[in-house]
């Protein structure tokens, strides 16, 4: 077995749970291959992920769509710095790393550091003054996330806001070869505002307004686009 890990905490991932300060908490995939847990590292609230097992039928695709042979935690801490190095702000990265077994991914870790805020889920129900601009704000990274290649859809819930700034908190899927594709990109939009709206997310027509407004500019779409775009997503929201 040999570990591959890199980042400020780089060193401290092989042994994963000895790094915090104290006993740390499950927080999410209690009893399931992937765990979340809560803590502290050098007085640092902070977040470990960890993937206890790699399955075959999900590492050759990622293999063959983003050219990755790593562990499905790694793979997500090297999408989010990706994005954060073209421009969208993101959970900050401490480090992230995959153990391999003759050659195969085998065990995966993230650590990320905890990030003061809301759910932008919460802001867009509630009514604060910005929710217009947050909504605005949340089209546009969505269409940025298109052009780079992500079409993972984009739930409210997958962003923090921290003194009106939307903070991205996940992206698990690979990213593919950059440039905004219509289907892709109508299916992704199906997808996330179904999930929105399953989550007790309507938007008001002036905020659904506003997103579509924030990722039409961003995408550089008009006419029959951004027609389907406000269509696909005024059907999730309220009327």
């Amino acid at each position: 077995m040999s570990w591959v890990t890199r980042g400020v905490a780089a060193d401290d991932l092989v042994n994963e749970l000895a790094l915090f300060d104290s006993e740390p908490e499950v927080v999410s995939g209690k009893g399931t291959m992937t765990q979340v847990y809560s803590g502290q590292y050098q007085g640092r609230d902070v977040f470990l992920k960890v993937s206890s097992r790699e399955r075959w039928k999900v590492l050759i695709p990622r293999l063959c769509l983003a050219r990755a042979w790593c562990s499905s935690v790694e793979l997500e801490a090297r999408n989010l710095l990706r994005l954060r190095d073209a421009g969208i702000k993101v959970i900050p990265i401490l480090g992230h790393g995959t153990r391999y077994t003759l050659g195969v991914p085998a065990y995966g870790v993230m650590l990320s550091a905890a990030v003061a805020g809301i759910s932008l889920e919460d802001v867009l129900m509630s009514d604060v003054p910005c929710r217009a601009e947050m909504a605005e704000r949340y089209g546009r990274i969505a269409a940025m996330l298109h052009k780079l290649g992500g079409y993972e859809p984009l739930r409210a819930k997958d962003f923090m806001v921290n003194n009106e700034e939307l903070i991205l908190l996940d992206r698990e899927k690979p990213l593919l070869a950059p440039g905004w594709r219509e289907t892709r990109a109508m299916t992704s939009l199906e997808r996330a505002w179904f999930r929105n709206q399953r989550s007790g997310l309507r938007l008001s027509p002036p905020l659904a307004s506003a997103w579509v407004k924030g990722y039409c500019g961003e995408a550089g779409l008009s006419g029959a686009n951004a027609d389907q775009v406000m269509r696909t997503v005024s059907q999730y929201c309220a009327g």
